[in-house]
């Protein structure tokens, strides 16, 4: 009996010891796999912070070059034909800043991503990246996606508004504006951006945090590119009431974005809400070793019938709205065969100094199951200004579906010629 006790006692003991090697043996190869992911962690970061220096520095995307003695080579997902007809355009007319940013909505491939000093005549590729551009009425978009996400607000809701839209005064806020209170409804409001029916709507039915909630769904303080490092866009939760109504409607200098994050949120909605992260690389070797860039999976941003609402509202601001005469003759041209949608925003700030003239867009085929493109153009110019981003932004779209996607109706028609609509 004793001599049993002692055989089990001895096989317990073996198998202790033998699920403590086999512990030990686990614990020492996930530490080894962690220190492997840490290191490649860094190397990653070490790579997209060197191929981002690269480009803004160069002003141009680097194809090789070295990095702490490793031979990087890089595909990039930039179409040279459009880059080169978008610097042509930049460099004819030269704003004093100019950036513009296409994104390929299906793939998140930027196909564009071009700044340009017209006081220096050169290239400059850091406007491209720089995160300190108010957003102005670019934000309506999120303001406009936090009000009809409450189900409280439609599109055709009313408001009674009073004064300028353009303004923003404490007096156009008071609950009581009088007889001469007219009435606009968010989408009239949202076409021709007028600051004080956004302000209104959203004190009226929004809390702070609802709108701080569509500002991360948008990707707001957030980063929405894995491949280079890519600043995040500012946004900060209102501190008082005429705080939020100053936020909302996009009448301030706290809310910043970058023009690739401007582009990214008009193909938020232009892919029914659902984020398509943009990318810039599109292959990369280093030392003759195939590098994997991380994708990041496609988000649900925001629901899409309240995408499909604010795809309606960005058509009425190209259609009636504050960007109808740039267009008007694209529509002429194009009739029904491309749809396209905008926003306007325009503020005085920002680095570099001057007033921004911002227009985010997107265009798609109409009857295509192709989600076709979005872009941002922000100008900035100090005193003369000589062309408009919504103008510059017919040329690019007509360009595009002429050129690049050779549609065969946009092929049988002319070319659009300059007009003095667009130019100042």
């Amino acid at each position: 009996m004793f001599c049993n006790r002692k055989g089990v006692f001895i096989k317990t003991v073996k198998r202790i010891t033998w699920f403590l090697c086999i512990a030990a043996a686990l614990g020492l190869w996930n530490e080894i796999k962690t220190k492997r992911e840490v290191a490649a962690a860094h190397k990653l970061e070490l790579l997209k912070t060197s191929i981002s220096e690269a480009i803004t520095t160069s002003n141009n995307y680097p194809i090789k070059f070295e990095i702490n003695n490793h031979q990087v080579e890089i595909k990039y997902t930039i179409n040279e034909k459009l880059q080169s007809y978008v610097l042509n355009l930049l460099e004819s007319y030269k704003p004093d800043y100019g950036v513009v940013v296409v994104i390929d909505n299906e793939s998140g491939q930027i196909l564009t991503a071009t700044g340009y000093s017209g006081k220096q005549r050169m290239v400059d590729n850091s406007l491209v990246f720089n995160s300190e551009n108010p957003a102005a009425s670019l934000f309506k978009i999120v303001t406009a996606a936090s009000l009809l996400q409450t189900q409280k607000v439609t599109a055709d809701t009313e408001v009674k508004v009073k004064g300028r839209g353009t303004t923003l005064y404490k007096y156009q806020l008071k609950e009581e504006l009088g007889s001469r209170a007219r009435k606009i409804t968010l989408n009239k409001a949202f076409a021709m951006s007028n600051n004080v029916a956004f302000a209104r709507l959203a004190l009226q039915n929004l809390q702070g945090g609802e709108l701080s909630r569509s500002a991360e769904n948008f990707y707001f303080n957030k980063e929405i590119m894995t491949d280079i490092n890519l600043p995040t866009s500012n946004y900060r939760i209102p501190s008082s009431q005429y705080n939020l109504a100053e936020i909302a409607s996009g009448f301030n200098k706290t809310t910043n974005l970058t023009p690739i994050h401007a582009a990214f949120m008009a193909s938020v909605v232009a892919n029914n809400g659902q984020a398509v992260f943009p990318r810039l690389i599109k292959e990369m070797k280093v030392d003759d070793a195939l590098w994997n860039i991380e994708t990041v999976k496609n988000q649900q941003c925001i629901d899409p019938k309240v995408a499909n609402s604010i795809k309606d509202m960005m058509i009425s601001t190209t259609e009636s709205g504050t960007a109808r005469k740039s267009f008007r003759k694209l529509y002429r041209k194009i009739h029904d065969d491309i749809i396209i949608g905008g926003k306007t925003g325009s503020i005085t700030g920002g680095e570099p100094e001057g007033k921004r003239d911002w227009f985010v867009s997107f265009a798609m085929e109409n009857n295509s199951l192709d989600s076709g493109i979005s872009m941002s153009i922000m100008l900035v110019n100090q005193k003369k200004w000589r062309v408009k981003s919504t103008y510059l932004a017919t040329r690019i779209i007509d360009y595009y579906y002429r050129e690049i996607k050779k549609i065969p109706k946009m092929l049988t028609r002319n070319s659009p010629k300059k007009s003095v609509e667009g130019i100042l």
